[in-house]
């Protein structure tokens, strides 16, 4: 985290406070010259799609990294999934990248994903969404994804997961 990027940090004037407002288990603090994430912090990764300026960064595998593995499967496996921890429900499968949350992905990912990953498919069951506890996951994974979806001008693929094969 570099809080000299935070413009709640960088302007204290600023109404900025979209990290603490997405933030499932309030462990973000901002103040006079730093940004916190204590130790109640369950890194579902939320915090670091709505920051605008990067003051906040997922390295738990970072976003890139996410991403290659992504390509990786998508060269050598027909069926390529992503979801979330929840959703898999411990299953473990070869051919799924699993994900905090899907809320954590930026209109970015998914737009990167449609280029190196066409056949990469989103396992989301939006009932468990809903009961989260990261639920503002859902609604912030359908914005980004719309987004992206809007700017290519098709659909991602969603499915339920029932036709995902064990690997």
């Amino acid at each position: 985290m570099d809080a000299n990027k935070c413009q709640k940090v960088r302007a204290v004037t600023s109404s900025c406070t979209a990290c603490l407002d997405i933030c499932p288990a309030g462990a973000i603090s901002i103040g006079r010259d730093l940004v916190e994430v204590n130790e109640s912090c369950i890194g579902c990764g939320l915090c670091t799609n709505v920051c605008q300026t990067n003051a906040l960064k997922w390295n738990h595998p970072p976003l890139m990294q996410i991403f290659q593995r992504v390509c990786r499967l998508a060269e050598k496996d027909e069926d390529v999934y992503i979801a979330c921890a929840s959703s898999l429900k411990g299953t473990v499968r070869t051919n799924v990248v699993e994900v905090p949350c899907l809320g954590m992905l930026p209109k970015e990912f998914w737009l990167a994903a449609n280029v190196h990953a066409p056949n990469l498919q989103i396992i989301y069951r939006p009932p468990e969404c809903l009961n989260c506890s990261l639920y503002h996951g859902s609604e912030l994974f359908l914005k980004e994804k719309k987004e992206a979806e809007d700017i290519l001008g098709r659909r991602f693929a969603v499915c339920e997961g029932e036709a995902v094969r064990v690997g």
